[in-house]
């Protein structure tokens, strides 16, 4: 800094200024570290950050955006403008994006840095302030956050006992969370309720996330969340929602009645539910003299009819079987289908037709010695 220097004189009671002289006088300023910088996330397309410090007294603050922080203790010393790349921020990391300023509602002077992209590829980035004064260097407090991708390629696998659910593991995830939910509940309404989580070493264990008895019988939403951390925090990506259409599990049993030779001349046909349900689809009962049945087109029906707890038919014999109620110990209702002369197996089918319904119904087999239909010898 540059400066006059002055010198008075009083000559006849009147004061005189001496010449002008200049001189450069050095003045010290504060290297000050930035310690608020905090960063706020937009999920847009492209990924953006946006970063707010409050500006120190002197100086310039650079910003360094990183895939890993600083070398540990470099905020602890001042050093050289030229060795900021020592601490791990390289020059080709330095943002380069206009900064400006502004006063926040308490007066106050903040500088702001907006429309920072998200660099491709990256499960967490660091962002570190480093204030310059003088050739001299500071670095102040890093800011980190994650931003872990999105799931994808999700599939619900049903099996006869449980669920698979499986999905592309989102890079930079430590978990994944699975928020259950009504159909059509929309996420960005709140997730609440129940929730499953499961880490990508379980996932590759067991190939994917089991569900058994978990998912609800009439279906569900399914929303997937990656869960990533952040200085001890849990933070949750981008949602992808599945839904679960549901299963009825039933359970038939076959019990054969048998003339005085041991021939086989009825099949009394009774069902169960896990839950209970008021009517039911239709069933048949098919026979096929060579093997057991592959579908309910795979022989011939069988004629039943519904007897009452004295064993009395109480209906004429029909194709069709339609229980009036089933529950989780047994309709209640007992079935009888005429299998006099008939040789080979039967075995009980619903009788829906349409697809997308059968895949909502699951009617599980007795064992199979029960299906067959044999003499037996005396």
């Amino acid at each position: 800094m540059k400066m006059p220097n002055l010198s008075s004189r009083n000559h006849d009671g009147v004061g005189r200024l001496s010449q002008a002289v200049e001189a450069t006088v050095a003045v010290t300023a504060v290297l000050e570290p930035v310690t608020d910088l905090s960063l706020t996330l937009h999920n847009t397309d492209p990924v953006t950050v946006d970063l707010t410090w409050t500006p120190p007294r002197a100086g310039q603050v650079d910003l360094y955006r990183t895939p890993d922080g600083p070398r540990a203790g470099a905020d602890a010393v001042d050093f050289s403008e030229g060795e900021v790349d020592r601490s791990g921020l390289h020059a080709d990391l330095r943002l380069t994006h206009p900064v400006a300023e502004y006063l926040d509602e308490r007066g106050r002077k903040q500088a702001v840095m907006t429309g920072v992209p998200w660099p491709r590829g990256w499960s967490r980035a660091y962002f570190t302030p480093v204030t310059l004064v003088g050739g001299r260097a500071r670095l102040g407090h890093t800011t980190s956050t994650v931003r872990t991708e999105a799931i994808r390629d999700v599939e619900l696998t049903e099996y006869c006992n449980k669920q698979v659910l499986t999905f592309g593991w989102p890079q930079g995830a430590a978990a994944v969370t699975v928020h259950l939910a009504a159909k059509g509940h929309d996420p960005r309404s709140g997730l609440t309720g129940r929730s499953y989580e499961i880490t990508l070493e379980d996932y590759e264990r067991y190939g994917g996330m089991q569900f058994t008895g978990q998912l609800p019988v009439g279906g569900c939403s399914l929303h997937l969340a990656p869960v990533a951390f952040s200085a001890g925090r849990r933070v949750l990506g981008d949602i992808t929602t599945i839904t679960y259409d549901g299963l009825l599990r039933l359970w038939y049993s076959v019990q054969i009645g048998r003339d005085a030779a041991g021939w086989p001349v009825s099949a009394a046909l009774s069902v169960r539910s896990e839950v209970d349900v008021t009517g039911s689809p239709p069933f048949v009962l098919v026979h096929n003299p060579d093997r057991i049945p592959l579908s309910v087109n795979d022989g011939h029906p069988v004629d039943v009819a519904p007897i009452n707890a004295r064993g009395e038919f109480v209906a004429p014999p029909a194709k069709e079987i339609r229980y009036s109620s089933i529950g989780t110990e047994g309709s209640g209702e007992v079935w009888v289908g005429d299998v006099r002369l008939l040789t080979g197996w039967i075995r009980m089918f619903a009788n829906l037709g349409d697809p997308r319904r059968l895949r909502r119904l699951a009617l599980l087999d007795p064992p199979v010695s029960t299906l067959r239909l044999t003499g037996v010898h005396f």
